[in-house]
């Protein structure tokens, strides 16, 4: 199983992105959800996911510098981060900090799905060239 943390500030987002992703991939679990950023850090801790997906734009620690500490705790996490602005700075600012990709919202919950799967077939890549 893919353990996924989802973590967005709005509760229908984390709950429409998890239903989907569990609905459409078999071998996905979301083992949490986080509000905000610091959450999601102390989360990451506990539940040892492989996947984040983490809005940008959250009340206490935003997506960016939670993934900047997620990424220097464990680079091994997987991270995409998402926002509602098409800015390309934010964009710029999250793949600095070590997200693996970013989307504007709104997006297609299909292509969400697709670069889920392709992130975590990436990590099965890596794990089996360490065999």
């Amino acid at each position: 199983m893919h353990r996924v943390l989802i973590v967005d500030d709005y509760e229908m987002i984390r709950g429409v992105m998890g239903e989907y992703l569990v609905q459409n991939i078999p071998e996905l679990e979301i083992v949490g959800e986080a509000a905000n950023g610091q959450e999601a850090i102390e989360l990451a801790e506990r539940v040892n996911p492989e996947l984040i997906l983490m809005d940008v734009r959250m009340p206490v620690v935003n997506g960016i510098q939670a993934t900047l500490e997620i990424k220097a705790r464990h680079p091994e996490i997987e991270v995409i981060t998402y926002s509602g602005s098409r800015d390309e700075d934010l964009q710029r600012q999250s793949l600095m900090a070590g997200a693996a990709a970013h989307f504007a919202k709104p997006f297609d919950l299909k292509f969400l799905q697709e670069k889920v799967l392709e992130l975590l077939a990436g990590k099965k890549h890596q794990k089996a060239n360490c065999l």
